[in-house]
């Protein structure tokens, strides 16, 4: 990489992570003589990454060691690494039993992006692609990712949409949006109807980590006219077992 393209104080500071141990506390001193800066630089770092929860101090020893955040961020990459190899099996299974689309979505910045996806064999379908980007507010499984956030997570988020719609069931107002996210948690589920494509029908269930956190979302998705209404319950419990399989590989007692 060109030197100009570096940022040198996020380069010290990666520094000093990658150098604290993962078994336990090191102090100030230590770090210096081992990524050879000064002391006093070391400390402003470690005080914005202990802002930020990427490092911990103990209050007796004053050693640091690596913080919630980013053992958390650890997690998720993990996980979202896993995942798709884990959901694939279930999602061709789904499709195969349905003869509809599924696909499996995570969150990115604030938006709902499909990372894995099983295309039904069948003349007329939905399009999907891999990669493609959805705000939070419009279908069943962005809706479920956002659903099963922290209540703060989910005004901060919902504080911040700015609505457009696309056809007439797509929700417009924030009251709305936040009366559905609390019946999505209750029922464990989501279904939406025709929120991005007049015709559609979509129904998503939450896929939960180890420690309980939602990770991504699985759904089921096809064209109202062909998708049979009186087989939406048994789509429901198909998907939460795939679900439940999933988040059991991935450590899920």
């Amino acid at each position: 990489m060109n030197d100009g393209t570096r940022v040198k104080a996020l380069e010290n500071g990666l520094k000093i992570l990658m150098a604290i141990p993962a078994e336990k506390g090191i102090t100030i001193t230590a770090l210096s003589q081992q990524v050879d800066m000064t002391k006093s630089s070391i400390c402003k770092i470690l005080a914005t990454f202990r802002d930020f929860g990427f490092v911990s101090q103990d209050p007796i020893s004053k050693e640091y060691s690596l913080g919630p955040t980013l053992i958390a961020k650890g997690f998720q990459a993990l996980n979202q690494l896993d995942i798709r190899a884990l959901a694939k099996p279930e999602l061709r299974r789904l499709t195969e039993r349905y003869n509809e689309n599924s696909m499996l979505m995570i969150e990115q910045n604030e938006q709902v992006v499909v990372i894995e996806l099983c295309e039904a064999d069948v003349p007329i379908k939905l399009t999907m692609r891999l990669g493609q980007c959805h705000p939070f507010y419009r279908g069943a499984a962005p809706k479920v990712l956002l659903a099963f956030q922290s209540e703060e997570r989910i005004r901060s988020v919902v504080e911040r949409i700015v609505f457009e719609p696309l056809t007439g069931n797509t929700i417009r107002e924030k009251s709305v949006l936040l009366e559905r996210l609390a019946q999505i948690r209750r029922d464990g589920y989501c279904i939406s109807e025709g929120e991005i494509d007049s015709q559609t029908l979509a129904v998503a269930v939450p896929i939960m980590d180890a420690q309980n956190r939602i990770i991504a979302s699985m759904a089921v998705s096809g064209p109202q006219s062909r998708v049979d209404r009186q087989n939406i319950n048994s789509m429901i419990e198909d998907l939460k077992e795939s679900a439940k399989r999933i988040s059991q590989r991935l450590g899920v007692v």
